[in-house]
């Protein structure tokens, strides 16, 4: 499970990145929808994910990819209809 501390931290990063608020991406990504994520993949696959979350400078550098920002964005875009 991501930590609250770890949440906090990669939604902060994203949206810097985004120029979006925290907490709008907060709330399109849902702490809860996240963790459901981590608990549907294979042990080896949730454990490289939190070992990404809980090294910012890996963090940033996935962030930082033009996929992660288009899939970012269409979460927000998703959130507000």
């Amino acid at each position: 499970m991501i930590s609250p501390e770890q949440y906090e931290e990669l939604t902060r990063t994203a949206a810097s990145k985004l120029g979006k608020d925290p907490k709008e991406l907060q709330t399109a990504l849902g702490r809860d929808q996240l963790n459901k994520l981590l608990s549907n993949l294979s042990e080896k696959d949730a454990a490289r994910i939190q070992s990404i979350l809980a090294d910012k400078q890996a963090t940033n550098h996935i962030l930082s990819s033009p996929q992660a920002r288009m899939l970012l964005q269409q979460l927000l875009k998703g959130n507000k209809r």
